[in-house]
């Protein structure tokens, strides 16, 4: 199965109303009790990777500003298992985090 799709199915499971959605700094938008979150989904190894990139996003920044959600998930495998990994981003003066 996809990391996507993997992504969608775990947070449905946690009570998420999720869509993906392919928007540039993220893959998925969820929406849910705690609010709107939105996720960028990929391999364990490459989540420190990612944010990096993402450092400078003029968008991903103007997000964080509005005071909105943004995590990275991160899939490993051990055997059969897939367990998801979270980072979530912050914004300090917008060089994101």
């Amino acid at each position: 199965m996809p990391l996507t799709s993997r992504t969608v199915e775990h947070l449905r499971r946690l009570g998420w109303h999720v869509q993906r959605c392919n928007m540039g700094f993220f893959d998925i938008i969820a929406i849910g009790r705690r609010g709107v979150l939105v996720v960028r989904v990929t391999r364990r190894a490459q989540m420190q990777a990612t944010a990096k990139a993402l450092q400078h996003d003029k968008a991903l920044a103007a997000w964080l500003r509005a005071g909105a959600d943004f995590r990275i998930c991160g899939w490993s495998r051990s055997g059969t298992t897939w367990r998801p990994h979270w980072l979530q981003a912050r914004c300090d003066k917008c060089g994101v985090r």
